[in-house]
């Protein structure tokens, strides 16, 4: 999410105006128009967010979609050494490979790369049946705790494992 803010940041100048969102909605081929623009910058407010607060505000929209300690939960479930982290080509190949459900449409890969993208690293040690050694070892991994406290400003679990 902080590198979406970078992108939007056209003049580095650490604060996103009206002028910088609307140049990357006409990028994107979208609707630039004043209305489309008061959703994000609401009259009688600062017509400029900085980091914190756009951090805020795309947070507020993606708290309802699941609370932390669900979406913690959620990725513990595929967390099979209790690790703090998951096997980046299962987790993909759920989110990719698996049919949508209730009118919600499948993601492609790249956007679930795209979403992963700051939180993979590669495992280091895997937990065998007699204890942590090399033997079968690394491959990538989605450190979910570091995700989970991004989208939640730092409160979820952190990974503990793998880097």
């Amino acid at each position: 999410m902080r590198e979406s803010f970078t992108v939007l940041d056209r003049h580095s100048t650490s604060l996103l105006t009206p002028a910088d969102v609307a140049a990357q909605l006409s990028d994107l081929g979208l609707d630039a128009s004043p209305a489309t623009l008061s959703t994000f910058f609401p009259p009688n407010t600062p017509q400029s967010l900085s980091l914190p607060s756009y951090l805020s505000l795309l947070s507020k929209d993606l708290a309802p979609l699941s609370r932390q300690q669900e979406l913690l939960d959620a990725f513990a479930a595929f967390d099979a050494d209790d690790e703090g982290c998951v096997d980046v080509g299962e987790l993909r190949a759920a989110l990719v490979e698996l049919p949508a459900t209730g009118g919600e449409r499948t993601l492609s890969g790249a956007e679930v790369d795209a979403v992963m993208e700051g939180f993979v690293g590669r495992r280091m040690f895997r937990r065998g049946r007699g204890g942590f050694g090399a033997g079968g070892g690394g491959g990538d991994v989605f450190r979910y705790g570091e995700f989970v406290s991004g989208i939640w400003g730092g409160g979820g679990q952190e990974g503990k494992a793998a880097s």
